[in-house]
């Protein structure tokens, strides 16, 4: 098959297309190139926000696609409540753009990179995917916009969607430094590590996400997933495991919570389970200690 990958360039996008090429014909479409190669066969350089560009794009050269995935947004929590107007512009028209764009090619799948954050300050826990959606930043309601605009498509034009509700990922080569690698970062270099509200999340290896993305493409499935472990981990824990094992003599600094943030989220990942055979294998006390 012929896979498009916008976004590609990141940090999920690279680990996605370089598995994805094992047995696919691979194409990266986003507005940088990629950091650090990947496996992608064709790079399109192209602005998801530009929808008559990226309409003709789709028609003239990707009119023979078979999926997509949609990775392609801007992800910083604290940076879109600063920004609201480029969140909306990239994440909810952006997204608009490209599932719509693809009704002009043979796509039969649009897999969409969503949030945990979607839900919200939890009212019951684990979270399921029918929790309500209550989201406290801008970039967790450009999300679930996001999600809203995938489910007007398979509504009205037959459009297959899947929506991946991921927790917080970690793992190798994460460029863009989302929490676990920061603090392994910041211990490696004797700087102290701050904990912002001693919330409790989910965090789940980058491989793992990767193989329940690959197993969306596979199986006849559409509708919502949780994707993580299911495993509660406070940022104190997390913090204190990262300094035992990276280095003992950092020190651990308690701050507030910071504005749009939730206090918690603890995902049930029984319907990707069920669903796409998803089994998470890594766990994040050998991921740290890999990295030392």
């Amino acid at each position: 098959m012929k896979i498009l990958v916008t976004g590609g360039s990141g940090f999920v996008g690279t680990h996605l297309i370089n598995r994805l090429a094992e047995e696919h014909e691979t194409v990266n479409l986003d507005i940088r190139s990629p950091p650090q190669p990947n496996k992608a066969d064709t790079f399109i350089k192209c602005d998801i926000t530009d929808y008559n560009s990226l309409k003709k794009t789709f028609e003239s050269d990707l009119k023979d696609i078979d999926a997509i995935y949609h990775l392609a947004g801007l992800s910083r929590e604290s940076e879109s409540n600063k920004f609201p107007e480029t969140y909306n512009r990239t994440n909810v028209n952006g997204t608009f753009n490209v599932i719509d764009a693809s009704r002009f090619t043979s796509s039969k799948k649009f897999i969409f990179a969503s949030t945990f954050l979607v839900y919200g300050e939890p009212v019951y826990l684990p979270i399921d995917e029918n929790h309500p959606k209550d989201p406290k930043s801008i970039y967790a309601s450009t999300k679930l916009c996001g999600e809203t605009i995938c489910n007007a498509h398979q509504e009205i034009y037959g459009v297959k969607t899947v929506k991946f509700r991921k927790s917080i990922i970690y793992g190798e080569d994460d460029l863009e430094k989302r929490i676990v690698s920061l603090f392994i970062d910041k211990a490696k270099s004797g700087k102290d590590l701050t904990v912002f509200g001693n919330k409790f999340l989910d965090f789940v290896y980058i491989e793992d996400v990767i193989s329940a993305y690959i197993s969306a493409l596979k199986k006849d499935v559409t509708g919502d997933f949780n994707i993580g472990t299911g495993e509660k981990v406070t940022l104190l824990d997390l913090a204190n495991m990262v300094r035992d094992i990276v280095n003992p003599g950092v020190k651990v600094v308690e701050d507030g919570l910071r504005t749009g943030e939730i206090k918690g989220y603890n995902p049930d990942i029984s319907k990707a389970r069920k669903l796409l055979d998803f089994n998470p294998q890594q766990d994040l006390i050998s991921f740290i200690k890999r990295c030392i």
